[in-house]
């Protein structure tokens, strides 16, 4: 499974800086690939590539049922 997903810069008035996709995403193996991360010139050299790969890693890597006050994820077991 392939997914392209769009960064939205919200500090920057839902800004579009760029995009970002994921490969061979298997939910029966738990894992995915972050293939491409386009991030648009105007935005290089800024926080949104680091924040972008953090939220990904945080989200698949995540239990679905973590402690209170942290949010939940997928589970999966490699990214």
């Amino acid at each position: 499974m392939c997914i392209l997903l769009a960064i939205i810069d919200k500090a920057r008035g839902d800004a579009l800086p760029g995009v970002v996709s994921l490969v061979n995403t298997t939910p029966a193996h738990l894992r995915a690939e972050i293939a491409w991360l386009v991030v648009f010139p105007e935005f290089r050299r800024s926080y949104v590539t680091d924040n972008t790969v953090s939220l990904l890693l945080n989200y698949y890597l995540e239990l679905p049922n973590p402690p209170p006050g942290r949010g939940g994820g997928l589970g999966f077991r490699r990214v």
